[in-house]
């Protein structure tokens, strides 16, 4: 069951970690900036993950031995939302002194993920299957 698991989790982390590589090229026309862009890329990864919760609790699979939440939700979104990414750009804005920028970064990723989440667990809930 393990290496199920560690299997899962690997294939979804390389295709998440492959689209995230491909989005940070594609927006940077639109979004200069790379912390944008990561800011982009959470908040789709977390509207993804809400959605995923939500129809995993209308189809009552969603255990810890889900198969497809291995897959896409810890590997695929996993990857392709990376927290780490999130801490050094606001850590290289503290130890440029840019402390507001910093706060703000870190207040806008958090506000949108959790509501790209709830929206996604919402939409989720209408029934579209």
């Amino acid at each position: 069951m393990y290496f199920e698991k560690l299997v899962l989790v690997s294939i979804g982390g390389v295709l998440g970690s492959v689209v995230r590589l491909y989005l940070l090229q594609e927006l940077e026309t639109f979004l200069p900036t790379r912390y944008w862009r990561t800011c982009v890329i959470n908040t789709v990864a977390s509207f993804g993950l809400g959605f995923l919760v939500s129809i995993h609790q209308q189809m009552q699979l969603l255990t810890e031995d889900s198969s497809i939440f291995f897959l896409i939700g810890v590997g695929f979104l996993g990857s392709m939302s990376t927290f780490s990414s999130f801490i050094l750009e606001v850590f290289q804005y503290l130890l440029n002194n840019s402390w507001v920028k910093a706060i703000l970064l870190t207040a806008l990723s958090i506000s949108l993920g959790l509501s790209a989440a709830a929206v996604g667990f919402k939409l989720a809930q209408v029934n579209i299957f």
